[in-house]
């Protein structure tokens, strides 16, 4: 199972700490404020490689075929809205915005 990079770290980072300081790790988590059950949890998980982090996320560009089909929104409502493919995206999340 893959998870977020931060988490990963963050954990990884508690874990090192935890073993430099001498503490048990109940003492280690009352210090620093976490529940030792989620401590313990990240600890199996990380140690049996049962997660990972993320890759890092790579951007490739792909030859989009002319034309763009408009995107159409369609609420529960019954409403559709069509908007043309040019819809630059900033102005599709202004639009998003407004919507109930």
């Amino acid at each position: 199972m893959a998870t977020d990079a931060k988490k990963y770290s963050y954990w990884q980072q508690h874990f090192k700490r935890w073993q430099e300081s001498a503490l048990t790790q109940r003492a280690y988590c009352a210090r620093e404020g976490l529940a030792p059950s989620t401590f313990d949890r990240w600890r199996r998980l990380i140690r049996t490689g049962s997660v990972k982090p993320d890759a890092a996320l790579t951007l490739v560009p792909v030859p989009v075929e002319s034309p763009v089909p408009p995107t159409t929104l369609r609420s529960p409502a019954g409403w559709e809205l069509r908007l043309p493919a040019s819809l630059p995206l900033t102005d599709l999340a202004i639009l998003l915005r407004q919507l109930p």
